[in-house]
């Protein structure tokens, strides 16, 4: 089912642009990582605690204390009953230019987590080593090579539900703005049925 259905031809989505979000059962698909945690807000009890498999070539984890404890926390407000317009719209104020987006593709986990510091258990991470990392959130990281053969065992051996949070972009390399395929496409079909 479209949540937020896209137009064509689809715009570059980068910081704060989001074309389209679509949902089937549990497993959400969408061109802009800003959206995921709106996503998991509404799927999960946000009062249980939920471990995080995140697969991404960024880290994700900038985040904003002050504008989000003025922002949300102060004034009360629930991200799990916003609409995806109303999230989308919240906004960082920003000295001498134009507001931006609070929730990005490179700050959405770690602005979840200053909203509701008690929803993640365990942390793991596999990236590529790029962004900046929050102190003392990722509790383990793996490597490429490790997860077609791991990530279920490993997400087995720990109570809580899960969130699995992909962005292709892992499976990925970038080579003069040109999107070339790292592992081949059997083995992310293997991945894909985990």
């Amino acid at each position: 089912m479209w949540i937020k259905e896209p137009n064509f031809p689809l715009g570059e989505s980068f910081n704060d642009k989001l074309n389209f979000v679509f949902k089937r059962d549990n497993i959400y698909v969408m061109d802009n990582h800003l959206a995921a945690s709106w996503c998991w807000m509404n799927c999960i009890d946000i009062g249980a605690v939920h471990n995080l498999f995140h697969i991404d070539r960024h880290y994700d984890l900038l985040h904003f204390p002050n504008t989000v404890q003025t922002q949300i926390v102060d004034v009360g407000i629930q991200l799990n009953s916003l609409t995806l317009n109303e999230y989308v719209a919240l906004r960082q104020p920003m000295a001498g230019s134009p507001d931006a987006a609070l929730f990005r593709w490179d700050n959405y986990i770690g602005n979840l987590n200053l909203v509701y510091p008690n929803l993640f258990g365990f942390k793991y991470f596999a990236a590529h080593n790029e962004g900046t990392p929050l102190n003392n959130f990722i509790d383990n990281e793996y490597e490429i090579k490790d997860l077609t053969t791991n990530v279920e065992y490993w997400m087995s051996q720990r109570e809580n539900k899960w969130i699995l949070n992909l962005d292709i972009d892992y499976f990925l390399q970038t080579q003069r703005k040109e999107n070339i395929k790292c592992l081949q496409m059997n083995t992310l079909s293997n991945f894909a049925k985990i």
